[in-house]
Order: structure tokens, then C-alpha cells, then sequence
């Protein structure tokens, strides 16, 4: 059971687009919970979206 854990968050780029992986981390583990495409984090984290 994951009580009391902050989620963090990586931001990752992959083919020119970011993508966000919110995760938990325990001391044995990193558990990553999904991965989300975003286009405002493109922008920010990038420069804008690939052409």
C-alpha cells in the first residue's frame, strides 16, 4: 500500500514531443504510473511542437 508518498513527476521527449510519467517512489522502487503526451509541456520544456 502506497500511503503517504508524494507523486513526482519526469518529464520525457520522445520523437520531438514531451511526455509526462507521474511516478512514486519507495525506498526499494520507483513505480511509474502512466505516460500522458503533453502539448503545454512541449511548448514550455521544448520550444514547441515538432513540424
Amino acid at each position: 500500500m502506497l500511503v503517504g508518498l508524494i507523486q513526482r513527476m519526469f518529464i520525457l521527449e520522445f520523437s520531438g514531443y514531451a511526455h509526462l510519467v507521474p511516478f512514486v517512489e519507495t525506498e526499494d522502487e520507483i513505480f511509474l504510473k502512466t505516460i500522458i503526451p503533453n502539448r503545454q509541456a512541449t511548448k514550455r520544456c521544448l520550444g514547441g511542437e515538432k513540424q
